[in-house]
């Protein structure tokens, strides 16, 4: 029978090897695909995910905006 202890020990070994594989696997992307246009739940789903970033103090001062409209962008994008 497996206890909790088993459990939280295997979910130890899996949360590890996953972040292993993140970190190995990751990489930055420089060109986008401008007709591939994320659904807002996809946009949600990556601001949700940046909040839990790492900062300093465990701060987190982050300040998200999303902007959809084109003229806007590019207004935005001087700055």
């Amino acid at each position: 029978m497996t206890t909790a202890n088993d459990y939280a020990s295997m979910m130890e070994v899996i949360d590890r090897r996953i972040n292993r594989y993140l970190i190995k696997n990751r990489y930055s992307l420089r060109n986008f695909d401008t007709e591939k246009i994320p659904t807002f739940d996809d946009i949600r789903d990556i601001i949700e995910a940046g909040r839990f970033a790492p900062s300093f103090l465990n701060l987190q001062p982050w300040h998200f905006i999303v902007i959809k409209d084109k003229n806007m962008k590019n207004i935005t994008s001087n700055y």
